[in-house]
């Protein structure tokens, strides 16, 4: 990835999350470690509630409520990882109680080398304001934060080799907040936008995952500020289990938790500013990654509460103001939500069902709940309380899991091209293979989205490859440039030889899309925000003022459409005459993204002088559904991105689909580079015989732990280029050889 990460160092490729990690061998690797961390997650959460003596049923609920959480149904990658070893921790801390140790270091190694430390670091947040109840109540304090810090430190000992790794790319990488850096009464992080509160609530709210988009991308941020959902008898329960007597501490410091955590994100008075004064949470997206202390939190209140039912402690008060809170929040989500439910509706047709769906289904939940624990208990009414929580909870399980596509062929011709002839070389990506795929098939990619990223290599990328993109995210596509910014394939022109330089052999662009050649426009960009309707057989004319036309052979007419959600078909025809030549091309809508650029390639190339006037014609030619012209203002002609057939030796095209072409730079660097003659077996070892005194270069990240040796001897390595590997070879090895030198070379890394 990029020019060369430290694996360990990244620590969200959990690379010594042992022995997890092993299941990523296997086929459905991901989908294996999924299911351990819930089995852990499920199976602690029943230990801990067993050890606050909580019956067996009500453990059992518990246990499912949590292994089944909408935390695991909604995180897929990295964060979801150190969930499953928080209900550990708070099981260890119980048993160190009475003088065990072990599962708190067990807990606390796992979740550091799990590989996400804001989850790890949040989740240690609860299990201290747990060790501090635990701690004021016990008869011997002294022995029992001994043990615990024992524990701990031997945690901390165990994931060490993690630790230091991160601890150390840190020193040499750069970071991006998630929230702003600020003093404690400096202006707080963005608060979370009202429509999550509701989801907390109300799941299905919005229906499917992104299948209602509206114009404004509230849903969209709704969706990526979710780390996980509650359901509402979960919450219902919790609130019975805050008012009850038995272990009245513990109950009141997880409700303080979730209140200064819930009213914190929301930045409410003094919560936000107690909240954010915690060390490094204003580096965190808080409502995102303490999702799992809060439900943890609220699971362990709601199977207190069904215990408490099952003893025959809860009182028909505590009942009826529980019913009461819960209408409230309730329906104050659903204000919350309203302004997102309104846009949504008055796009999508249809769409009401969901939420008025959710919520029917809610209450009805609640109802029926709340009817059963007003009366005394009894197995059948246990059994039907346990079955009300297991439809609940395994139904928001599967929500998400639903809402994804079904029957999915993955594309790889191109990607099995790229293994087959990248070699030890790598490709760039202006889009169509996303950043950090390269790793996942195995081939080297020069594009990432990863934090940390090293320093060097930042500053690599912003001054001599792509100062149009983001440091941390360098994906050939960044969107929202400024609008006096060189485009990402503009960048790539300009900069060809660096690419080049650090062996990038192949260029991935969007089909139809020459990066290499010049284009210019027939307007200065703007956003788009009108739209013409274009129904077949009508069309639409212009003029392209002549100061903007440079002298060269126009191949491509590109321009910006809407589908309608991909409902527009037939052909989108662009006819591009200069005086009296003229040449027409045609995009089947089909083929066309909603929303976005699209290329229409001209049969023939059109020649072209500069200072000529050109006229175009815009048409639609069959199908039944219009095609979306967008303008930069109502009445305006479009904004038209012509592209001129480039001069000289240009990059081959080796591949093309539908979906992307593959462009073969024609001097990529190889990864090894002296004047010697090279026998290279893999990337860290070769065999180089020498005529004279050489260096060898290894375009691979310069950064610390690196070694090498030469002829068995290790020798120093220096920055080449600022961001590669450079390597002299020994003095005494020109001494054993008359003619030269031979020897061989070996890297390794510590971290990398």
């Amino acid at each position: 990835t990029g020019i060369g990460m430290p694996l360990a160092g990244q620590m969200v490729g959990s690379a010594l999350f042992w022995p997890f990690v092993l299941l990523l061998h296997f086929d459905n690797g991901p989908l294996l470690l999924k299911l351990s961390m819930q089995a852990i997650a499920g199976m602690s959460c029943f230990a801990l509630l067993r050890a606050l003596a909580v019956g067996q049923m009500a453990a059992l609920l518990g246990g499912l409520m949590f292994g089944l959480s909408g935390i695991f149904a909604w995180l897929t990658h990295a964060p979801v990882m150190p969930v499953a070893f928080l209900p550990l921790f708070l099981l260890g801390i119980e048993r160190a109680r009475d003088g065990g140790y072990r599962l708190i270091a067990v807990a606390v190694a796992l979740s550091i080398l799990a590989g996400f430390p804001e989850t790890a670091y949040l989740d240690g947040l609860l299990a201290l304001l747990w060790f501090l109840w635990r701690l004021w109540a016990h008869p011997q304090r002294g022995r029992f934060a001994v043990r615990v810090m024992a524990g701990g430190a031997i945690g901390l000992a165990l994931a060490a080799p993690g630790i230091w790794s991160f601890l150390h790319y840190l020193l040499h990488g750069t970071v991006e907040n998630h929230a702003m850096l600020s003093g404690l009464f400096d202006p707080l992080p963005t608060p979370v936008p009202q429509s999550v509160i509701a989801a907390w609530l109300f799941p299905a709210l919005f229906g499917p995952i992104l299948a209602f988009p509206d114009r404004a991308g509230a849903l969209a941020e709704t969706t990526g500020y979710l780390g996980g959902y509650f359901g509402t008898l979960l919450m219902l329960l919790a609130l019975l289990g805050v008012q009850q007597r038995r272990l009245r501490a513990l109950r009141v410091g997880l409700a303080c938790w979730l209140v200064l955590g819930i009213g914190g994100v929301a930045t409410l008075p003094v919560l936000g500013h107690v909240l954010y004064a915690i060390p490094l949470l204003r580096q965190a997206i808080v409502a995102r990654y303490a999702m799992v202390g809060w439900d943890m939190a609220l699971v362990i209140l709601a199977a207190l509460a069904i215990d408490d039912w099952r003893r025959g402690a809860l009182a028909p008060r505590a009942v009826t103001v529980a019913a009461g809170l819960m209408l409230v929040m309730a329906g104050g989500s659903l204000v919350l939500g309203w302004p997102l439910i309104d846009a949504i509706r008055h796009e999508h047709a249809g769409y009401l069902r969901w939420p008025v769906g959710s919520v029917l289904a809610a209450f009805a939940l609640s109802a029926v709940a709340l009817a059963v624990l007003a009366q005394p208990t009894n197995p059948r009414r246990m059994g039907l309380l346990g079955a009300l929580v297991a439809i609940e909870t395994a139904s928001l399980f599967a929500l998400p899991l639903l809402s994804a596509p079904r029957d999915v062929a993955i594309d790889l011709p191109a990607v099995r091209y790229l293994a087959d002839n990248a070699g030890l070389q790598r490709f760039y990506t202006l889009g169509p293979y996303r950043p950090n795929y390269g790793a996942y098939f195995a081939t080297p990619q020069l594009n990432h989205e990863l934090i940390p990223i090293p320093e060097n290599w930042s500053a690599h990328v912003r001054t001599a490859l792509d100062p149009s993109s983001h440091p941390i995210m360098f994906r050939g596509d960044e969107p929202n440039l400024p609008p006096d910014a060189p485009s990402h394939a503009e960048q790539l022109r300009r900069n060809l030889a660096n690419f080049a330089a650090l062996g990038v052999r192949h260029v991935v662009t969007p089909a139809g899309a020459n990066p290499f050649s010049q284009v210019f426009a027939s307007a200065e960009a703007a956003p788009d925000t009108a739209s013409l309707a274009l129904f077949a057989g009508r069309g639409l004319d212009g003029l392209i003022d002549a100061k903007r036309v440079p002298e060269g052979v126009v191949v491509s007419v590109a321009l910006s459409i809407g589908t309608y959600l991909g409902h527009a078909d037939g052909d989108l025809v662009v006819a591009l005459c200069a005086i009296e030549r003229c040449s027409t091309g045609r995009l089947p809508l089909a083929q066309a993204q909603d929303n976005a650029m699209a290329t229409v390639r001209l049969a023939l190339p059109l020649s072209v002088q500069k200072g000529e006037t050109l006229r175009y014609h815009i048409g639609h030619d069959g199908g039944a559904q219009a095609v979306a012209i967008w303008l930069p203002r109502t009445e305006t002609p479009p904004r038209l991105v012509l592209a001129l057939q480039a001069q000289g030796v240009l990059p081959e095209r080796v591949y093309r689909d539908a979906l992307l072409d593959i462009y073969r730079l024609p001097d990529a660097a190889p990864y090894f580079d002296a004047p010697c003659r090279l026998a290279v077996r893999d990337r860290r070892h070769l065999q180089a015989e020498c005529d004279n005194p050489a260096r060898l270069v290894r375009r691979e990240l310069f950064y610390p732990g690196w070694r090498a040796k030469v002829a068995g001897f290790d020798v120093p390595i220096t920055p080449e280029g600022g961001v590669m590997q450079g390597v002299r070879r020994l003095r005494s090895t020109t001494h054993r050889h008359t003619q030269g030198c031979a020897g061989r070379w070996r890297g390794l890394a510590h971290s990398g």
